[in-house]
Parts: C-alpha cells; sequence; structure tokens
C-alpha cells in the first residue's frame, strides 16, 4: 500500500513539471503573405525582443545568450493573444556579444517582428509557405556575421 502511495505522489510530482500546452488555436510562423483573399483581417504587428546588445555594466562581461526556439515561442504566443492564425516574420536581428577575442555561438540579443493575420477562404486554395524555426535557426546561425567591434575604457 505506501509503495503504491509513493508511486501516486512521483506520478503527481512528474506531470506537475511536464509543460502544458495552451489552449487556443495553433498559430501558423509564415515566411510571406498568403494571397489578399486568403486573409480575413490584418490585427497588426507583433514583436519580441530578448536579450542584451551590451556588456554587463558592473562586470563586463558579455550576456547571456538567448533562444531562437524560445523567441519564435513567444512571437507565436503573442499572436495568439490577438487572435490571429498565423504570423508572418517580417524582420529579424541577432547580435552576438563577446569579451575578448572568443567567438560566441549563440546570440545574446533576439528582436522578431512580425504581422498576425486571421486567414479566411478556403484551406486547399490558400498556398502557405509554412516556416521551420528549427531550419531558420540553422540558417541564422550560419550566416556570415558583421565583425563591430568597440573599447570601453577611459583615457587619461
Amino acid at each position: 500500500m505506501e509503495g503504491r502511495c509513493v508511486a501516486g505522489a512521483l506520478l503527481l510530482v512528474l506531470a506537475s513539471l511536464l509543460p502544458v500546452r495552451a489552449a487556443g488555436p495553433v498559430v501558423k510562423l509564415l515566411q510571406t503573405s498568403p494571397p489578399a483573399d486568403c486573409v480575413s483581417r490584418r490585427l497588426g504587428q507583433v514583436e519580441v525582443t530578448l536579450g542584451s546588445k551590451e556588456p554587463n555594466a558592473r562586470t563586463g562581461m558579455a550576456p547571456p545568450s538567448v533562444s531562437y526556439r524560445k523567441a519564435f515561442a513567444q512571437l507565436l504566443e503573442a499572436a495568439r493573444a490577438r487572435g490571429a492564425d498565423a504570423v508572418v516574420l517580417r524582420e529579424h536581428e541577432s547580435a552576438y556579444v563577446a569579451r575578448g577575442a572568443r567567438q560566441p555561438r549563440r546570440p545574446t540579443y533576439l528582436s522578431l517582428h512580425g504581422a498576425a493575420l486571421q486567414l479566411g477562404g478556403e484551406p486547399g486554395k490558400c498556398p502557405l509557405v509554412v516556416l521551420d524555426p528549427r531550419e531558420y535557426e540553422r540558417q541564422a546561425l550560419a550566416r556570415q556575421r558583421e565583425d563591430v567591434s568597440t573599447d570601453t575604457g577611459l583615457a587619461f
């Protein structure tokens, strides 16, 4: 009997640790805007900004890296909060801040902007170019970065 109680308590603890999916429609992430007859309403701009472009002012250390997965999840959640069925990615900015000669592998700043849409029309007749967040992240991390160096110090 005692073993069953322990197993039941363990199951409850594990269930509480699992992520809960938000209720509501699934929001599609689109690479390009669908044709005008496939959009019933335009709901405005949604944006997400994570991280920092500046090193820590007190210690001079680089800010912690941020996740594309988390940024895209927050962008889709912002679109869902507006009642959108889809969001079209319009702008992407990332920054890689490092200390010294070390090359960072992950961005320390991400900004994503998109247009929230409510889709209409017949689903089979509306071609949607869906954007895969994992593939987008892989391509973004492989792009050539612009090297910008700044010296922060005092000269006497």
